[in-house]
């Protein structure tokens, strides 16, 4: 039996729209926000593009950022390791299962500490 993790929350301030001074004003904002909330500073890409992420271990928090900061998507993973785009609309999609790795993924991860976070898609 695999053994659960926590459940936790990803999600940036940035936007394909802004400029990079003005993503790391707004990744300085959530920053700001979050400093006496337990969370996490990560790096990741989406959708090809890199960017500061947040972690969050409280999904109302994440929704919270996610409307604040005009967000499409917050990734949720779950406990047995399922990851979850949630939108701002409230719908979900898959998008695979929690994997490590030492090496960074080409796209669609999250960097902790030297260590890469990707989802992956099972098939049967």
């Amino acid at each position: 039996m695999k053994p659960l993790m926590n459940e936790l929350f990803i999600i940036s301030a940035e936007l394909v729209t802004e400029g990079t001074m003005r993503n790391h004003e707004r990744d300085y904002e959530m920053y700001d926000l979050l400093r006496n909330i337990p969370s996490m500073r990560a790096n990741g890409n989406y959708n090809g593009r890199d960017e500061n992420s947040h972690i969050v271990f409280d999904e109302s928090i994440a929704r919270s950022m996610c409307a604040d900061f005009n967000q499409e998507c917050y990734l949720k993973r779950h406990m047995d390791g399922s990851c979850y785009l949630v939108y701002a609309e409230g719908n979900t999609e898959y998008v695979g299962q929690w994997t490590e790795s030492t090496s960074r993924p080409r796209d669609n991860f999250t960097e902790v500490n030297g260590k890469y976070f990707k989802t992956v898609l099972l098939t049967n």
